[in-house]
């Protein structure tokens, strides 16, 4: 799968991703980070570590929002800020409207063991 470019604009040392991230700096979430996780999700101001295969799972639309090329700067700027680099990311469009609520509730659904 070929990587899209998402524009990324740096001002004053803080990344500005379309999903809002700004003036903030990216949050691992402390429910939906898992060590064996193949590939970061951005929800500004939250990041997810998931695994990839789960979201292939639920949609193909994930697949479509993912950042698969190491050197894509929105990649690099994303990693680096929590801590993985070279993970790849899917940054999921601010013009969605998705809250961290809404997401957090579907990834405990996803995830639940029961």
């Amino acid at each position: 799968m070929r990587s899209r470019s998402v524009p990324l604009v740096i001002t004053s040392g803080m990344p500005t991703l379309p999903n809002g991230i700004e003036s903030q700096s990216p949050r691992k979430s402390d429910r939906f980070w898992f060590a064996d996780g193949s590939v970061l999700v951005s929800l500004a101001p939250a990041v997810y570590k998931l695994h990839k295969s789960i979201l292939d799972r639920l949609s193909s639309k994930f697949a479509t929002w993912l950042l698969d090329d190491a050197q894509d700067s929105t990649t690099l700027v994303l990693s680096q800020a929590v801590g993985h680099v070279g993970t790849p990311c899917i940054v999921v469009p601010g013009d969605l409207d998705i809250k961290v609520e809404d997401f957090e509730t579907l990834l405990a659904h996803l995830y639940d063991d029961s």
